[in-house]
């Protein structure tokens, strides 16, 4: 059986992201990057150990904190089609069932429970703040 060390070891800030998006309800999130930067940022102050790859400009002399390692990995989630925008604004993420799926049986393994519990608690807060309006 690995250890927590070598199962940390093998996964990289796409899998938190993917892991952490698998747990969000809704089949969309607005595709806003200063709302999504923004968002990462505040839960990287509530949980710095999941999100410690992620480094960020600072908010008071940049327009929000932008991280291009999130902006990377938001890129190679959508070419492996974890997400998806499919409308013709760019203002939506599709998140599909089938992603969510994927993610959870293969990614998701890379975390011990108290980390999914917080990947879980973090897709909630995530989740309210990028959430499409009904």
């Amino acid at each position: 059986m690995e250890t927590t060390k070598s199962m940390r070891q093998k996964r990289v800030a796409d899998d938190v992201i993917a892991a952490m998006l698998s747990f969000v309800k809704a089949g969309s999130f607005k595709g806003d990057p200063k709302l999504i930067h923004e968002t990462i940022f505040d839960l990287k102050k509530r949980y710095p150990e999941l999100l410690e790859d992620f480094a960020f400009s600072d908010p008071e002399h940049d327009v929000y904190p932008l991280s291009p390692l999130l902006e990377r990995v938001l890129s190679r989630l959508q070419l492996s089609r974890i997400i998806r925008m499919e409308n013709p604004d760019f203002e939506t993420y599709i998140l599909k069932l089938r992603a969510k799926n994927y993610a959870r049986k293969n990614i998701l393994s890379r975390f011990n429970e108290e980390e999914q519990r917080q990947l879980e608690a973090m897709a909630k807060e995530f989740e309210k703040e990028v959430r499409l309006s009904k």
